[in-house]
């Protein structure tokens, strides 16, 4: 007698979910992909800034934020960067990484990327019920009941993989509402709080430099004690800092909420010598020193710190003295300002929190705590900085939560 089939409800059809879908049609189940969105893929189209920034030669688990170190570092070691690239190979999506180590698409598209994997869903037959809003979970002696809103269609299940994401990007369908069935059901959450999310600070020191965009090195203060630095790309805003270079310490912000906090910024970073190179060339050639600091810093920003030195905007470098110069650089090097929080869900690309790892078997992404219920994606506590970090996160936890239909 022929075995029956095993059925398989997957509750989220964003990357991690389409993945895992992939998966477990390969080892034979029939697969129910549900998802609120009229269409697979909606938060992956956004991704990299439409380019899709597929992951990071350097996803090992010390970039991560997360609460089970070495669970992370053994389902990074099944499935991680290396892995990922073949595997999308064999899917027809090609790759190409920077010198710095992001992945992209060969096409620089996620619209494609989501095109292709839609495909495949859809020629493996997984069944893609869209538009469908899953609300209910409950269990039952066979496995699972999924139940839309006010009950008005119910879908019995073997076994299910929870990928709804966390509360970041409301907008695209990861309102949280599954944390609270999962307590329900008897799974701890952890707090969910806003990461990779715009930093707000006090805006009486920025004021004017409203857009100005640089590369420059932040670190986080809480109670005058560094938690992290970072280096990246940052814009100045009417309420505070955007750009990587602050969205990796968003979720440190989050979890310090109770702190004084402050950023610093250094401006000047790996520039310096060569800043102190073309003041020292410039000092008798009767050049502003606005002129010199511009060589290497935005206009807007030089202009403001020589104020707050006491410098005229036309000033000659030759008339100012060295000791004027060393404060300016200091200042420069060393601009702390007050933090007020961070931007909410709406405006987050990640949040932190929902199901603690360490209550996941790390190789097949399933529950300590119920048998058949399995996660992947952002639902699990687990956070990397901006570059392709959270998408392989999705991609090694939908892969592992679909392998897992094996046993």
């Amino acid at each position: 007698m022929k075995a029956k089939k095993e059925l398989v409800g997957i509750v989220g059809a964003g990357p991690s979910g389409m993945i895992a879908a992939l998966e477990a049609r390969k080892r034979g189940a029939e697969v129910f992909l549900f998802d609120s969105n009229p269409r697979v893929g909606r938060k992956l189209l956004a991704t990299g800034a439409g380019r899709c920034n597929l992951s990071n030669a350097g996803a090992t688990a010390e970039r991560y934020y997360c609460d089970d170190a070495d669970g992370l570092g053994k389902a990074l070691s099944i499935f991680g960067p290396k892995q990922l690239v073949k595997y999308f190979e064999e899917l027809g999506i090609f790759t190409f990484s920077t010198p710095d180590g992001w992945y992209y698409p060969l096409t620089e598209s996620a619209s494609n990327v989501v095109d292709i994997l839609e495909a495949h869903l859809r020629a493996s037959k997984v069944c893609l019920c869209m538009g469908v809003k899953i609300c209910g979970l409950s269990l039952e002696e066979s496995g699972f009941c999924l139940s839309e809103a006010n009950i008005r269609r119910v879908y019995h299940v073997n076994r299910v993989i929870i990928a709804t994401g966390g509360k970041a990007s409301p907008a695209s369908g990861s309102d949280g509402q599954m944390f609270t069935v999962l307590e329900k059901l008897g799974h701890q959450v952890l707090p969910v709080l806003p990461a990779l999310a715009p930093v707000l600070t006090e805006v009486k020191p920025i004021k004017g430099l409203r857009g100005v965009r640089l590369d420059a090195g932040v670190s986080l203060f809480a109670n005058n004690k560094l938690l992290q630095s970072t280096f990246g790309n940052i814009i100045f805003t009417e309420w505070g800092v955007n750009g990587p270079g602050v969205m990796d310490l968003s979720y440190l912000v989050s979890l310090n909420s109770h702190c004084y906090q402050e950023i610093e910024i250094d401006f000047l970073g790996a520039g310096e010598q060569l800043l102190r190179k073309l003041l020292e060339d410039a000092r008798f050639k009767r050049l502003p020193a606005a002129v010199v600091f511009e060589s290497v810093l935005p206009a807007r920003l030089v202009r403001l710190f020589m104020e707050r030195v006491g410098l005229a905007g036309d000033v000659l470098l030759q008339d100012v003295s060295r000791g004027t110069v060393e404060t300016l650089l200091r200042h420069l090097r060393h601009f702390r300002i007050a933090v007020r929080g961070t931007r909410s869900f709406d405006h987050s690309q990640l949040s932190i929190g929902g199901i603690p790892l360490q209550q996941v078997n790390p190789l097949n992404m399933e529950s300590r705590l119920i048998r058949g219920l399995h996660f992947a994606g952002e639902v699990l506590n687990v956070a990397g900085p901006c570059g392709g970090y959270n998408l392989q996160w999705a991609f090694t936890s939908g892969y592992l939560a679909g392998k897992g239909m094996d046993g």
